[in-house]
């Protein structure tokens, strides 16, 4: 830690670190510890980062639809009037019933659009992303901003431990809030969390990934660790091949916790 800057994070901020010795006359006289703010300086990075995402899953979208309007423009030409109007009948079905059954079994409007926004990612990333046919949120609730930040942490992850590995390529995801508790189940086909690793990878800095710009690696997961613990839940991670990470946590969470962690996790972002 000598001489170095470090960062440090608590449930509130991230922090630098930094201590060195003081020597006077050619004894020591102590150390010089400062603590620097860089919470809001976090924050406008990771924002930064949350809004590439958007502008990927928007990107993605408008290849989608720019692939399906090149089918019904050759349609058009060839003078297949009567099978453009056919497949153009057909896909816009077939979308609206894909978000309207998504909709149907996710209560909260927010989770099912970020749902919707990461299926059209992973499919421009040639990932098959699945949200499990028995996954629902049924019951109302109000931390919705706790399911958005665990549930996209965990399926960025499994996204990019895909990036490079062989098929299948596949991302699972299980939803319940039956019994009074959130249960938040998702796997991937990846070569998995190391058995060795298994107790580090919450850790803050733990990361297996390669820098990318400003952006400070390892944090997501030390951040949603904090967050489901402080709601009084629970998050494991079952060693590879293929990795598997459950979150529980209740419905309610205790009061005056998650709220705090939420707010941390934002200035993180």
């Amino acid at each position: 830690m000598h001489g170095s800057d470090h960062l440090v994070l608590t449930d509130e901020y991230l922090l630098i670190l930094n201590w060195r010795e003081v020597t006077l006359g050619g004894r020591n006289a102590g150390s010089v510890v400062t603590l620097r703010d860089r919470t809001e300086l976090e924050s406008l990075v990771r924002e930064l980062d949350t809004v590439n995402g958007l502008t990927a899953a928007l990107r993605a979208q408008e290849h989608e639809f720019a692939n399906r309007l090149h089918v019904i423009t050759g349609l058009l030409e060839l003078g297949e009037t009567a099978e453009a109007t056919s497949y153009l009948a057909d896909i816009s079905t077939r979308s609206l019933a894909q978000a309207e059954e998504l909709r149907s079994r996710i209560s909260p409007p927010a989770v099912a659009a970020l749902l919707l926004a990461k299926i059209a990612i992973s499919t421009e990333r040639g990932i098959e992303f699945d949200v499990t046919p028995d996954s629902r949120l049924d019951q109302p609730y109000s931390a919705t901003r706790t399911l958005l930040t665990v549930i996209g942490n965990l399926v960025d992850n499994a996204f990019d431990a895909l990036d490079g590995c062989p098929e299948p390529r596949r991302v699972t995801l299980e939803l319940s809030d039956q019994g009074g508790e959130v249960s938040i189940v998702v796997t991937d086909t990846g070569p998995g969390i190391a058995a060795d690793a298994v107790d580090e990878i919450f850790q803050d800095g733990f990361t297996t990934k390669t820098a990318r710009g400003r952006l400070r690696r390892g944090l997501g997961l030390a951040l949603v660790h904090r967050l489901v613990t402080r709601a009084g839940g629970s998050i494991t991670v079952t060693p590879g091949p293929g990795a598997r990470f459950d979150v529980r946590f209740p419905t309610q969470a205790r009061p005056d916790t998650t709220a705090a962690v939420i707010t941390a996790m934002d200035r993180a972002r």
